[in-house]
């Protein structure tokens, strides 16, 4: 794979995939443009202007019936609301109406949903395209699956890979951002160990991506034209929806994804991860805790726009459009898109709200890590 020595000390071995017959996909990122057309058989809603059935900048997301009830049971409008991206931060929406596809509750999204650090420009969440470079890819092991599931866990740790891979960016930003406002040393020093970080993120999911793949994954140039530093107010609100937000809730889906994954590979990866990330939430809620303290009127506002609809903020993560079985995608790191949703909902109330009020509340207060010790 021409990966790099693995944790345990060892090169690294792809799945043998053999005389398979699988025909194996490129795993590209969102498959570049980044989105899957829905099926002519869809059955769109009439109460929601949605595009025609072959327009690319839309894709299917469906809930089996036994994890959410029947379409008739959901949220009126959108059930999903807690998934929406929010058309003011990254230029997506749900389209809002159950539609019913072999049994499963159907919606249309538009665009791609980051969860986590995302690198967004002029309003759009920017991804490179996968490639075969195997200097992104830290060499690890994997237990053995079945094919269809080998083409599903490759894609989805391809897509992960590159979500990781794009907040480096995001974080060099965000520390050059720090800059401008002369932010103190140690926040511009913990957004560059950030970026480092997701570095090491981004190298550990194309190792996985590569493993079950059974060749080199990495990502391919990222485009950063365009990118502006931005105003205090919009730095704040960026951060609050980044960082605060989305980030909270991306922590505490890969922690429910660690503890449900059964590959110890996986579950190392997973675990480092997590505590990694737990420092970039914390240094979200810090930074922005700084950033009010310095009494802009203007600033509190963009914040307190931003937290009045945390579920605006909030993506439904890497999403693989090849089918597999549940239980084993989960044992491999993928929760299924209702576990998402349960504890993303859960997290916006018990951490995110709270956490809000407590910011905003003058005089401004610092977040300390008890604040988050629930994570």
């Amino acid at each position: 794979m021409g990966g790099q020595e693995g944790d345990d000390g060892s090169t690294g071995e792809k799945l043998d995939i053999g005389d398979s017959g699988v025909d194996w996909p490129e795993p590209g990122p969102f498959d570049c443009p980044a989105t899957v057309p829905a099926p002519p058989e869809l059955e769109y809603p009439d109460t929601c202007p949605v595009p025609g059935p072959r327009d690319p900048e839309f894709q299917q997301v469906c809930f089996e019936a036994d994890e959410l009830g029947s379409c008739e049971d959901l949220d009126e409008g959108c059930a999903l609301s807690a998934w929406e991206c929010g058309l003011s931060s990254y230029g997506s929406a749900i389209v809002c109406g159950a539609s019913t596809l072999d049994g499963a509750c159907c919606y249309l999204v538009s665009g791609d949903c980051p969860v986590g650090r995302p690198f967004v420009v002029d309003g759009r969440a920017r991804f490179a395209c996968a490639t075969g470079d195997a200097s992104w890819s830290t060499a690890t092991r994997v237990q053995p699956v079945d094919d269809k599931t080998r083409v599903a866990l490759a894609d989805a740790w391809t897509r992960y890979g590159l979500s990781e891979h794009a907040s480096i960016a995001s974080f060099a930003r965000f520390a050059l951002q720090l800059l401008s406002l002369g932010a103190p040393a140690h926040l511009v020093e913990q957004a560059q160990q950030a970026a480092l970080d997701e570095l090491g993120h981004a190298r550990r999911s194309f190792g996985l991506a590569s493993a079950y793949a059974g060749h080199d994954v990495g990502p391919g140039p990222l485009d950063t034209s365009g990118n502006t530093i931005a105003d205090a107010p919009e730095i704040a609100a960026s951060l609050a929806a980044e960082g605060c937000i989305a980030e909270t809730v991306s922590l505490l889906l890969l922690t429910a994804a660690r503890d449900a994954a059964r590959d110890p590979h996986v579950v190392s990866t997973l675990s480092i991860i997590v505590e990694e990330e737990r420092n970039h939430v914390l240094l979200a809620w810090e930074a922005l805790a700084w950033i009010l303290s310095r009494g802009n009127a203007d600033v509190a506002a963009a914040a307190q726009r931003v937290f009045a609809c945390p579920e605006c903020h909030v993506g439904f993560g890497i999403k693989t459009s090849f089918p597999a079985e549940p239980a084993t995608m989960r044992a491999h790191g993928y929760l299924s898109l209702a576990d998402r949703r349960r504890i993303a909902l859960e997290g916006l109330s018990r951490i995110v709200e709270p956490a809000a009020d407590e910011l905003l509340r003058p005089p401004r207060l610092a977040i300390e890590d008890s604040t988050l010790e629930s994570v």
